[in-house]
């Protein structure tokens, strides 16, 4: 390790740490643009500068980013010459920066605002007039770019050439005429484009889908999880007035990084606002509240013991899962799920798994089934009927299949408020949720246990899983006081799977790693935070 002072204070950190990190560990701020913790440093926009203090010599300016903590460093980040630096480099990059901010989308997490209330001069000494550049320039399916505000950090053309290995962008023109630009004719074609107005530091790149919608203290940010795949990227879900208009990656080192990719960033603006949402049950074609739905499903389950084929989903909560299985279990001829196979995945974050919760449905052993195999099981005399959790899975299994009965839990989209009938023709159908209008977890593909926090109301007369289940269990008389018993339904999960139970709140925010178990609950296993 080594041992540093940095305004009078010491520190140790990791050889070749620069002075920006070793900073960061004693909460001081050195303002940067150009640098970013998943990125190479290239110390472009001359902002994070600091004095080196070495006895007998005059302080030494330089940048913190490409300087390495040593033994014996002596940093100061408040020196006069240091504070002069960064105030001259803010002066010159307001040169010919427009006043856009009534209007930019940037407005109230620009680091430019920020560092300028914070390191700039308190008035502007330019006179002359600003230069006028290129204004929202679509270059990409999702990012305009506004050359008049860029500021020339380069951490986009960094980004797409280091991160998502498409190297699309570049610094075009010379001198005071650099601009950042496409290739002629090739805008950017990325699954990881969304990702450049997260690290512009300013507001050059913003989202065509978040342009104009909102400003950023108007929103509600609740952190959560992707369920675009089984990487279960840690998001930040901002919501205004219950509707979903932007989502972020949160930074999570042991699961994605400072990063998140566009299939689950713009999938999710859909998914978690959807439009001919279905609020209201269905008995026998017929409308009813969802609350007279669950009963009838109830009671169906538990006059027919053992006689339905019940397939769980991956888009439940890993707590809902544990529920379904106790409750379900006991009820069902077979209680299954259907994997879902890859398809499109990156090599990136990526996986191209649509099945969120997966290795909890594998974790908790519930029994896998492919298609053709769930499809046979169902058409066998034996099995009266399918309950499915997945409305799309269920419309292929019951193709073909006559004289079944179909049940369904999940929410479906789409539809005209007048439509008749259930959703895909069921007996039975109770409107679910999202993950997004509830608390609780999702394992992703490496074990990681994370939380996803509720960030919108469900709609008025929908009810949640965990109490449809808890309905089920008081009509079929299915006892679950083990787990209702618990602080909660999480306490009761950590300690099926063989680990010292914690509630919900006390999971870290960053999620718990669990080693490596059998694929059936109850199975000893060790976990480390």
């Amino acid at each position: 390790m080594a041992e540093l002072t940095i305004d009078g204070r010491k520190v140790e950190v990791p050889p070749g740490t620069n002075l920006i990190e070793a900073a960061r560990k004693l909460a001081i701020e050195i303002p940067y643009y150009c640098y970013h913790p998943a990125l190479a440093p290239v110390g472009s926009c001359r902002m994070c500068q600091v004095e080196i203090l070495d006895p007998g010599k005059p302080p030494r300016v330089t940048i913190a980013c490409r300087t390495e903590a040593t033994n014996g460093l002596n940093v100061s980040t408040t020196g006069k010459d240091c504070v002069a630096a960064r105030a001259a480099t803010l002066e010159f990059l307001l040169a010919n920066h427009p006043l856009d901010c009534p209007i930019c989308d940037k407005a109230g997490e620009c680091d430019l605002q920020n560092f300028t209330y914070r390191h700039g001069h308190g008035a502007g000494r330019f006179s002359e007039p600003k230069r006028a550049k290129l204004k929202h320039e679509p270059i990409g399916d999702h990012i305009l770019l506004d050359q008049e505000r860029c500021i020339l950090c380069t951490r986009c053309v960094r980004f797409m050439g280091e991160y998502a290995k498409s190297p699309s962008l570049v610094v075009a023109g010379r001198g005071d005429r650099n601009v950042i630009a496409t290739f002629p004719g090739e805008p950017i074609h990325s699954n990881y484009e969304g990702n450049l107005a997260d690290i512009c530091p300013v507001g050059a790149l913003t989202l065509k889908e978040f342009r104009f919608k909102s400003r950023v203290w108007d929103l509600d940010s609740t952190e959560s999880v992707c369920t675009g795949c089984d990487r279960n990227c840690s998001i930040l879900l901002e919501t205004k007035r219950n509707r979903l208009l932007r989502v972020r990656p949160r930074v999570n080192l042991q699961v994605n990084g400072h990063f998140m990719c566009d299939v689950g960033r713009f999938g999710l603006l859909d998914a978690l606002n959807p439009q001919g949402r279905e609020e209201q049950g269905f008995v026998k074609g017929a409308r009813v509240t969802a609350a007279d739905a669950v009963a009838a499903l109830a009671a169906t389950l538990a006059a027919e013991r053992g006689k339905w084929l019940i397939v769980l989903s991956a888009r439940l909560t890993t707590e809902e899962l544990l529920l379904a299985k106790t409750v379900l279990g006991p009820l069902a001829r077979t209680l299954a799920y259907v994997p879902v196979e890859a398809n499109g995945g990156d090599a990136i974050l990526y996986t191209g798994r649509a099945a969120a919760n997966a290795k909890a449905l594998e974790r908790l052993g519930v029994t896998a089934l492919d298609e053709a195999a769930a499809a046979k099981l169902l058409a066998e005399p034996a099995t009266s009927g399918l309950l499915s959790f997945d409305a799309a899975l269920a419309a292929r299994l019951m193709a073909g299949t006559k004289g079944k009965r179909l049940a369904l839990i999940d929410v479906v989209a789409g539809r005209a408020a007048d439509a008749p009938g259930a959703p895909h023709g069921a007996e039975l159908f109770v409107p679910g949720t999202l993950f997004s209008e509830k608390d609780g977890t999702f394992l992703n593909l490496d074990g990681v246990l994370q939380r996803a926090q509720r960030a919108q109301r469900w709609p008025q007369g929908t009810i949640p899983e965990t109490v449809v289940l808890r309905e089920i269990a008081g009509a079929a008389k299915v006892d679950v006081t083990a787990l209702v018993a618990k602080p909660d339904l999480t306490f009761a999960l950590l300690e099926s799977f063989g680990l010292p139970g914690a509630t919900l709140a006390q999971l870290p925010d960053d999620g718990l790693k669990l080693a490596a178990a059998p694929a059936t609950a109850g199975a000893a296993a060790g976990a480390t935070a």
